[in-house]
């Protein structure tokens, strides 16, 4: 929403990097405990098996990208590194209080590949076993995304 509303002559951001963003929300926000804490990060897109074509959880702050930006990456090269092969939480089933039954998808644990590759334009940037739930948890793979950054 910066480059796109703030810096449009791109003086002052050359580059946009995303790492394993929820573009589209990430279902393990609703599921949380701290559900509300997280409510930036609603999904933005049907993730209810009872409510297909409706978005249950939509949120002022995650519908950026969709009414403003309508899913298209800046006019600045922008990469999108995220993780795959890491069953993450996609589908649920029941109630937004009381999920009884979740479904899987590939993703690095927070946010599903479709979620996070949902910025049309970007360059996609997938690393197999991304795990990053409470933070990434190989340093392998830290280094790895932090050497990318810099050399872009």
């Amino acid at each position: 929403a910066y480059i796109a509303s703030l810096d449009q002559n791109h003086s002052q951001v050359r580059s946009l990097t995303l790492v394993s963003p929820p573009n589209k929300g990430m279902l393990r926000a609703i599921l949380s405990p701290n559900r509300d804490s997280f409510s930036r990060y609603w999904p933005a897109y049907p993730f209810w098996s009872t409510m297909p074509g409706l978005g249950l959880f939509m949120t002022p702050q995650n519908t950026i990208l969709s009414q403003q930006l309508g899913f298209f990456a800046p006019s600045i090269p922008t990469a999108v590194i995220y993780g795959t092969g890491v069953d993450t939480p996609a589908i649920a089933y029941g109630s937004a209080t009381q999920p009884y039954r979740v479904d899987n998808a590939s993703g690095d644990g927070t946010v599903i590949e479709a979620s996070a590759t949902a910025l049309y334009g970007a360059s996609l940037i997938p690393i197999p076993g991304l795990h990053f739930v409470n933070g990434l948890s190989n340093p392998a793979v830290d280094q790895a995304i932090l050497q990318f950054i810099l050399a872009h």
